[in-house]
């Protein structure tokens, strides 16, 4: 039988450290994130559309997507915020069909979608199972500061503009805690795995 599982949590929690973990271990997974890039590249259906809503300003010079630019306008903005999510997400739920079609084709049985706005963009119902990666508050904060270069404020707003790790960890079928040693986070994804072929 076939499973599609999710993995998603707060943002700057370490979900890359677990996917690639996963990729490691031979199993096949789908990156929202890389989807999304496909999605604005120069030239696709999804530029084009960003361009006719958000204006010149969002696109440099070399015709690709100045996406420092975008973010500054969206955060300061729920509405354009989520008239841009209306616009990225049906192209990225276009190329994660045809991925997923592939997999499926070629008889695999198991593939991970790691999605990090999984909940907030209501995709809980298309998985067999979730896994939810989380640390707290203040990690994440300090992360995404040094990740991303950002002002604590900027980087609250980020983090606030999201569903609470408590929340998103209510409603998920596997909890990872990536707050303690690397060693530890590994352990805890091998039982899940080992738990998602027994189930």
């Amino acid at each position: 039988m076939f499973k599609l599982i999710g993995i998603t949590g707060v943002i700057a929690s370490g979900k890359t450290t677990v996917s690639n973990y996963i990729k490691e271990k031979g199993y096949n997974i789908i990156e929202a994130d890389t989807l999304a890039r496909v999605a604005v590249e120069k030239n696709s259906q999804g530029l084009k559309k960003i361009k006719e809503e958000f204006g010149e300003e969002v696109i440099q010079e070399n015709g690709e997507l100045n996406r420092k630019k975008l973010k500054e306008i969206i955060f300061n903005d729920e509405t354009l915020r989520r008239k841009l999510n209306s616009i990225i997400h049906p192209e990225i739920e276009s190329i994660f069909q045809k991925k997923l079609k592939e997999f499926k084709d070629a008889g695999e049985k198991i593939v991970f979608y790691d999605v990090p706005l999984l909940f907030e963009t209501g995709m809980e119902w298309m998985f067999d199972s979730i896994i939810v990666v989380f640390v707290p508050e203040s990690i994440s904060l300090e992360r995404l500061i040094k990740r991303d270069n950002l002002s604590e404020e900027f980087a609250l707003k980020i983090i606030k503009s999201q569903i609470p790790a408590e929340n998103k960890i209510k409603m998920a079928n596997y909890v990872i805690n990536n707050s303690k040693s690397i060693e530890n986070t590994f352990e805890q994804l091998e039982k899940i795995i080992s738990n998602i072929h027994q189930n």
